[in-house]
């Protein structure tokens, strides 16, 4: 997502199957966002009214596209939120914080879970072993 070099002012997160009214958003934050599309973009410096549709309804707010990319899935674009519209970025804000959150959970649970297969594996191990020994006891 982010490379070495990076300078973003704010964290970004990858939600899964969200979309706007440009296509499929990839990569989010309450500053901008990566949208992938098979339709192209507006042109660079373009601005657009953008519809990004969430369970709880719509956040509606106003971005410039800042580049464009073809790629194998179509079109790749960057889009830069209009630092005015400050009930947006709120809802865009708690939007990310709430991806992070899903996906914490979602790391503790998934780390729990190898945890409990590693305890699990270990105990198998350990009773095989007891097993093989009791069989070549004198």
């Amino acid at each position: 997502m982010a490379g070495a070099g990076d300078t973003r002012r704010v964290t970004r997160v990858e939600p899964h199957g969200l979309w706007s009214n440009m296509g499929r958003v990839v990569d989010l934050s309450s500053r901008g966002a990566q949208v992938v599309s098979q339709t192209r973009p507006r042109p660079v410096g373009d601005w657009k009214q953008i519809l990004i549709e969430i369970p709880e309804g719509r956040i509606l707010v106003f971005a410039r596209t800042v580049w464009i990319r073809h790629d194998p899935s179509g079109f790749r674009f960057g889009l830069e939120f209009a630092a005015s519209d400050e009930t947006a970025r709120l809802q865009l804000t708690d939007l990310c914080a709430g991806v992070r959150a899903a996906r914490s959970e979602t790391e503790d649970h998934d780390d729990q879970a190898v945890a409990l297969e590693l305890i699990d594996a270990e105990l198998r191990i350990d009773r095989i072993l007891a097993e093989s020994e009791s069989r070549h006891e004198p």
